[in-house]
Order: C-alpha cells, then structure tokens, then sequence
C-alpha cells in the first residue's frame, strides 16, 4: 500500500507541475539570469512559479553569448568572469561545462532556451543508479516534451542565439559520427588512485590536459589557482612502477623484524651498557642479561623463535 501511495502521489505532483508550466510559470527550480517573485497574489495566496529578469545578471547571459558567437572559447569566457570576481549561478567560480553544457540535453547558459522566451519542460527525467545510489539524468523523447512560449522572460534576441547554435553546430560536425570514440570521450576512472590526486596550492583536482601532461584543473579552466605547473602522466604512473612489486627477501625480513622488536622492549640501563660495549649480551642471541642481581630478571624478555624452531 505504502508503494501505491507514493506512485499515486508522484503522478498527481507530476500533472500539478505540467498545469503550471503550461500556464508559463515555472515547473521547479530557477535558471541564472532570474529572481524568484515572492509575495501575495490578488486572492491573497502565495505567489508560486513566478519569475522576472535580474538585470545584473542578464548582462552576463548577453555578455556569455555575444563573445562565444565572437569565437571565444567557453573557457577562456569562464577565465575573464572569475578574473573579475563574477561569481557563477552556484555562487563559486566559473567553470567551462557551466557555459558550454551538453546542447542535446538543453543544460548550460549557451543552450537554456528561456532566454529566447521559451520554456521546456519534461526534457530530462532523473532515474537512481543501483550501483552507485546517485541520480543520474536521462533524457526524454521529444514528444514527451512541454514548450511554452514566455516572451516576457526572454533575455537574448533570436538573432544572437542563432549565431551561437551556428557555431555550435560547426563545432560538432567536425567530429565524426562514425568512428570510435575519441580520447576525451573515455571518462572511466582506469587506475585505483584516479580522482584522489590534489593540487598543493588550491587543493582543486588534478586532471589530463592533454594525453601526455596533467596539471590542475582549476587553474586549467577556470583561473583561480596560480599553480600552472604540469607534470608527465607516464612519469607519475612509473613513479609508482618502480616500487618493489614483492617484499624483500624473508630471511633477511624476519631478522629485521626482530631486531625492531627487541630494540623497542630494551631497557634504557641495558642500552647504555651496551653504547659502552659492556654488561648486556647482545639482544640477537637472547638469553638473561648480565649486570647487578636482580637485572637481568627484571629486563629480560621472552626470546622469539624463529619460523621452523622447536622447543
């Protein structure tokens, strides 16, 4: 029954949510660019799905457009917004995949078809990964979509946003369909310690630049870290191959081992004398030290066995 609730709720939440986008009021959430209206309506309710342009922030989203349809790279963009301490729609720096996004699934400054005055809603469902427990996006066929045309809130003329999808797309057909998969698009982590290395000065991650040279990430693609050196991938990956693959020889382990051992549980007294080159025996032979009566009793120390050794 408790299943059946919830099924049955999320699809009437779901209905509530289509009726309001369908009247041009938002559907969750809200994009960079926009404040949220806040108050009571003129049946004394709460405002709810009510948007109006930041003017601040709205000379942003132009600026953004204007110099990528210029040929600026979403990067070096991110790079000039975090040099003037423009912070980005999460409140922390600019990065690139926050101006570039991904244009099939509608994510992004560059692809957000609000700034035209039109809202689409449905574009993307949310399915949990059994694996990993996170939320991972899917998207939806087009006629599953909801478009509605909201004019007042659009932020970017059509003839702009025209120049960039351009753009977009001449940056696209250079990539051939056909073949396999180029370097950038094998993402999978490869090695145990992939993702753990950090940046000495930001703390940022540590990421490919290029198939040879790694650096950080942060000063890579967004500029707020001065630490701009790199270092060879192959070098830090034999750094670690010329660690010894087995331990040492077991004979000459174990020795070592006892001579630890023995060391830590050595009274000081029998430490001097032995400094001095009198008084205790040495620990490698065991038995009772020699000294005042008494001493020998008080500092000796079970003798280990070695591996093989009876009685």
């Amino acid at each position: 029954m408790g299943a059946l609730y919830l099924k049955d709720l999320a699809d009437k939440t779901r209905r509530g949510l289509r009726g309001r986008v369908e009247a041009g009021k938002s559907g969750g959430g809200n994009s960079y660019g926009y404040d949220v209206v806040r108050g009571l309506g003129a049946d004394g309710l709460p405002l709810t799905g009510e948007r109006r342009i930041n003017a601040r922030e709205a000379a942003i989203v132009r600026r953004i457009f204007e110099e990528y349809a210029a040929g600026v790279s979403p990067r070096a963009i991110a790079k000039r917004l975090n040099a003037e301490g423009v912070l980005g729609p999460s409140g922390k720096a600019w990065g690139p995949s926050t101006i570039h996004g991904n244009r099939q699934r509608g994510t992004g400054i560059l692809n957000n078809e609000l700034y035209i005055g039109k809202l689409v809603w449905n574009r993307l469902r949310y399915v949990k990964d059994p694996e990993t427990g996170r939320r991972v996006s899917r998207l939806n066929p087009e006629s599953g979509w909801i478009v509605q045309n909201v004019a007042g809130l659009g932020i970017v003329d059509q003839s702009l946003w025209d120049r960039v999808k351009t753009r977009q797309g001449a940056l696209t057909a250079g990539r051939s369909p056909g073949k396999a998969p180029g370097y950038w698009d094998r993402r999978r982590p490869r090695y145990l310690f992939t993702g753990l290395m950090r940046c000495a000065v930001c703390g940022g991650g540590i990421v490919h630049f290029n198939k040879i040279y790694i650096g950080c990430a942060n000063a890579r693609n967004k500029g707020t870290c001065d630490n701009k050196g790199t270092m060879l991938a192959r070098r830090s990956g034999k750094s670690c191959a010329r660690r010894p693959a087995k331990p040492p020889d077991g004979a000459g382990a174990h020795q070592n081992l006892l001579r630890g051992i023995r060391a830590r549980h050595e009274p000081p007294a029998c430490r001097t004398q032995r400094a001095a080159g009198s008084g205790c025996r040495s620990a490698e032979q065991g038995g009772a030290r020699s000294g005042p009566a008494g001493a020998g009793a008080i500092g000796r120390r079970p003798r280990l066995r070695r591996a093989g050794e009876n009685g």
